[in-house]
């Protein structure tokens, strides 16, 4: 790890087995280490080269099944790289826009079916994998099933397959297959906005 990993501000790492690990960088672009070869290979996003990356600022990636990785970036939305590949896809080149380009966090859930992608100010989107098509999810005043914020921080899957959304307001509850949202109230003194991250355990109990 000699060639300048530790000058990177380094966000995000996502392994790839035994072969090696991904990682993202604040301003650096997207990095592969591979444990074999002692290498790093690194992507940035290259001027008028629209395969490229989109933006050097990654947030969070999420690897798939089949090797492919999907790349969330503060400042250039949602790429996908697919494996062994160098063209990156880009989220919502099709005219089916995310809410907005600042991402702060992004989860595959584990059917395969749905990328959850939290925003940093512009609310929650569902990108469908197999139809492509993105639904926006913003808070809306006074409606009863909202999110509680746009201002979103993380998000968590758990063991029943709920969407826990984690923001500046607090925690909500997403039925990704009823769509219901539920926000969570409690009924003693508790600062919601201090909430950063939820994790289940092995009893099925939820700590955040």
């Amino acid at each position: 790890l000699n060639q300048g990993v530790f000058n990177d501000v380094i966000t995000c790492i996502e392994p790839d087995g035994d072969r090696g690990f991904w990682y993202g960088s604040f301003a650096n672009g997207l990095n592969y280490f591979d444990f074999r070869k002692g290498t790093i290979q690194q992507f940035q996003n290259i001027e008028n080269d629209p395969n490229s990356l989109n933006h050097n600022n990654v947030w969070d990636l999420e690897k798939v099944e089949t090797g492919g990785l999907w790349i969330g970036t503060l400042g250039g939305g949602v790429d996908y790289l697919p494996k062994g590949g160098y063209e990156f896809k880009h989220v919502g080149d099709e005219n089916n826009q995310l809410s907005d380009v600042q991402i702060v966090d992004i989860l595959l859930d584990r059917k395969n079916e749905y990328l959850w992608i939290a925003t940093e100010s512009k609310g929650l989107n569902r990108l469908n994998l197999k139809t492509r098509i993105i639904k926006n999810y913003k808070y809306q005043y006074n409606t009863e099933n909202s999110i509680s914020s746009n201002n979103i921080r993380a998000l968590f899957e758990d063991r029943s397959g709920l969407i826990w959304v984690i923001s500046d307001q607090g925690l909500d509850k997403l039925d990704p297959l009823t769509e219901k949202i539920t926000a969570l109230v409690f009924n003693y003194k508790f600062s919601v906005g201090s909430i950063n991250s939820v994790e289940e355990d092995e009893q099925g109990y939820i700590w955040f």
